[in-house]
């Protein structure tokens, strides 16, 4: 699934973004270090993993590389700049409940998987939406070069102080900065990303790819159908039960009861919902999370089969 989310110029909106590149961030009990992306990344010399300053500089629209005070774009370091887009890839709650029991060995397998989805619908968005604008108003426009940051995330928002539950998703956060063929630097014309249909069609895109590299790996899946008899647009893996999914769904149930006390429904609601909703990060360790979470399979699902399934 894809969610797309503007990234306003505020410090505050910055500074969540380039916390996430601190050194110290994963040992601390937080996500992996994120990645550059993006040939627009090489030809500034962004490479490898991410730096916090590095990434508060480009989405300021300046220099990375300790050059901070050499602006990129006509707007760099205003307020109202729009610094980039959060683009949110997130795998099926089976797919993340199924790592949340796996061994080592196998759980890097599936993070292979999901890495190789999102880099295949990345290469995508680079063909159809890596545009940028030029001249009088910006009336003229052509293709352009990439700057994107890649961050794994693998839970959900903690519930009520409670453990968060597993939650496979990527953040591709594209740097409102774009390289053209001649070396110059633009803002990417993001009007490409928000084309009607182009966004299902991304989604679509990475969904495929990721079944396509979990059957490489041994793993079915199905597209489950509603009470109408009506095939839902995702998967699920074969292997892991209904009941375990709706197990470790608590955010999902939050956001949508938040929703029925209010007769509300549609996208845009939901993502005010969420917003409203949300608690702050909480840091657990590795260790604290997946023994939480083996836990509760553990608890809930006494059938031996059923451990088996999850477990190898």
């Amino acid at each position: 699934m894809l969610s797309i989310k503007p990234i306003g110029g505020s410090d505050r909106q910055i500074g969540y973004y380039a916390q996430l590149g601190r050194e110290d961030y994963y040992t601390r009990g937080g996500e992996p270090p994120g990645i550059w992306w993006g040939s627009g990344a090489e030809r500034v010399g962004l490479m490898g993993q991410v730096q916090g300053d590095d990434f508060a500089a480009i989405l300021r629209g300046f220099q990375p590389n300790a050059q901070a005070s050499q602006p990129l774009v006509q707007n760099a370091g205003r307020i109202q700049r729009r610094s980039g887009f959060d683009l949110t890839w997130s795998a099926p709650k089976s797919v993340s409940v199924l790592w949340s029991q796996s061994s080592e060995h196998r759980r890097k397998a599936i993070e292979g998987c999901l890495q190789r989805a999102v880099e295949k619908a990345m290469e995508a968005t680079a063909l159809l939406c890596a545009r940028t604008r030029r001249g009088s108003r910006g009336h003229t426009t052509e293709n352009a070069q990439l700057i994107a940051a890649l961050f794994r995330h693998e839970t959900a928002r903690g519930v009520d102080d409670a453990l968060p539950d597993p939650h496979l998703h990527w953040h591709a956060v594209l740097c409102n900065v774009a390289v053209r063929a001649d070396g110059t630097f633009g803002a990417l014309d993001a009007r490409g990303l928000f084309r009607p249909h182009m966004k299902m069609a991304l989604g679509a895109l990475f969904r495929t790819e990721l079944a396509h590299q979990l059957g490489s790996i041994g793993l079915s899946v199905h597209r489950p159908v509603d009470e109408s008899g009506k095939q839902k647009s995702w998967f699920e893996l074969d292997c892991v039960p209904v009941e375990l999914l709706e197990t470790f769904s608590r955010r999902r149930q939050q956001v949508q009861r938040w929703l029925s006390e209010r007769s509300l429904s549609g996208a845009k609601a939901s993502e005010r919902a969420a917003l409203l909703t949300r608690s702050r990060k909480q840091h657990f360790t590795r260790d604290e999370l997946f023994e939480t979470w083996r836990t509760s399979v553990q608890e809930l699902s006494p059938c031996r089969e059923v451990r088996f399934a999850l477990s190898h």
